[in-house]
């Protein structure tokens, strides 16, 4: 599954390559002061942890569902026009190996993603998601 061929995704302009995921802000994605949208910011890291499970769980995209459990956000900068705000995402690899073992013992599943977003390196958000995945039924 590509994250930037979701709907929302595609009209933010979201693009996603090996490992983050970008947006070129434009009028279109600011706020009331002139700044980008705190909503552009979150879809932007929620795409970066998302991008990250289904690069690290390709097998995620047939016969399951997954879906965003949980978010802990904190913005850092206000985001500007010009520059990609670039999501990146990352977990600590004995979770995601008890993740995959649980998944495939009971058949549901959490994990905890962090996501970073950028723009010009330097940090205007971070976040952590928690992703649900179940199994479904005939699988």
């Amino acid at each position: 599954m590509d994250v930037s061929s979701l709907p929302f995704n595609k009209w933010l302009g979201l693009t996603a390559n090996d490992g983050t995921v970008q947006v070129s802000p434009n009028a279109k994605h600011l706020n009331h002061v002139g700044t980008v949208h705190a909503t552009v910011l979150f879809g932007v890291a929620e795409a970066a942890s998302g991008h990250w499970l289904v690069r690290r769980f390709p097998e995620l995209a047939d016969g399951h569902l997954v879906v965003l459990r949980t978010a802990q956000l904190k913005y850092r900068r206000p985001g500007t026009t010009g520059p990609p705000l670039v999501g990146s995402a990352s977990c600590d690899e004995m979770k995601a190996e008890r993740f995959s073992q649980t998944l495939l013992t009971r058949r549901r599943s959490t994990l905890e993603i962090s996501a970073v977003v950028k723009q010009d390196d330097q940090e205007l958000m971070t976040a952590t998601f928690v992703w649900f995945a179940s199994g479904l039924a005939g699988t």
